[in-house]
């Protein structure tokens, strides 16, 4: 993939800078966890690679340093659907008999 280039009048710059910081502000109201961290390609490839391995969410949280939220965002963003990676219980059946007429 070639470089992309933006291009952004000098004259707007300032306003530019000045909305952004302030839904910076708004955001940072909200939601108190924002996390300012940054995967690289290759650590979002990791979590992928892990997640498909079979390990939750919760416990790449802790691999990784960070909250559900990201690594949820990184998994969809690869277009990923989230699942629940526990195996389910096993159930006892019971057999019931029936009760036979003579």
């Amino acid at each position: 993939m070639g470089a992309q280039e933006l291009k952004i009048n000098l004259i707007a710059l300032t306003d530019l800078i000045y909305v952004l910081e302030e839904y910076q502000t708004e955001i940072s109201k909200f939601d108190n966890s924002f996390d300012k961290s940054y995967f690289s390609g290759d650590k979002q490839k990791e979590i992928v690679r892990r997640y498909l391995k079979g390990i939750t969410i919760k416990d790449l949280t802790l691999q990784f340093d960070c909250s559900e939220k990201i690594i949820e965002q990184i998994l969809r963003n690869k277009g990923l659907e989230i699942v629940d990676n526990r195996l389910p219980e096993k159930k006892e059946r019971f057999r019931y008999q029936k009760k036979r007429k003579n």
